[in-house]
């Protein structure tokens, strides 16, 4: 069966590279880059969304002819599955819902002070002004304070290249897909009945 690997933000495509190999003999892997990550690239479009996402994976889904493929995502591909799930339960095989961001609870101000003090604009300013690498690495060092632990992985040589990827992520599409993550609010998968 086709098994579908979707990547986490600020990464693309390659991070998935042992696991094809893995996987490759016994499934038809496919891997590709979301929108504005990787070979995908920037685009025009000013406002991401993981709706937008689930689009996209639709779309590539029906291109290929893919029927009932297992998907499995990590992070922002994690939201990206789930959202396909809510959309498509019986689309899928089986999924693998791998970390995905229910909240960012360390960057979240009070909820009456939510629309002043958002996050966003100063994630922006930051990457803007010392990158997406440094700008991502500061938030790997935020949730880990945060969550009181390791977070991204624990193999640090992982968490350095996951860092590394995040370098070559433009600062609009840095900034457009931490908006998604900050202000995505999980879909409800309770009525999908596939393998998870």
């Amino acid at each position: 069966p086709p098994v579908v690997l979707i990547h986490g933000g600020w990464q693309d495509s390659t991070a998935w590279r042992e696991q094809v190999e893995y996987f490759a003999e016994q499934y038809d892997v496919i891997t590709y880059d979301i929108r504005g990550h990787g070979q995908s690239g920037p685009t025009e479009t000013e406002q991401y969304s993981v709706g937008l996402f689930v689009n996209d994976l639709e779309t590539l889904l029906v291109d290929l002819d893919i029927e009932r493929p297992i998907l499995a995502g990590l992070s922002v591909g994690g939201l990206i599955v789930r959202g396909f799930l809510a959309r498509h339960p019986d689309w899928v095989r089986g999924a693998v819902v791998g970390g995905p961001f229910q909240s960012m609870t360390a960057l979240t101000p009070p909820t009456d002070l939510n629309p002043f003090l958002s996050p966003v604009s100063g994630v922006s300013q930051m990457v803007s002004t010392i990158g997406s690498a440094a700008t991502f690495r500061s938030l790997v060092t935020t949730m880990e304070a945060a969550n009181g632990g390791t977070w991204l992985s624990v193999d640090a040589d992982v968490r350095e290249q996951a860092i590394s990827s995040a370098g070559d992520v433009s600062t609009a599409e840095y900034t457009k897909l931490f908006r998604v993550i900050y202000e995505h609010d999980p879909a409800d998968i309770s009525h999908v009945e596939t393998p998870l």
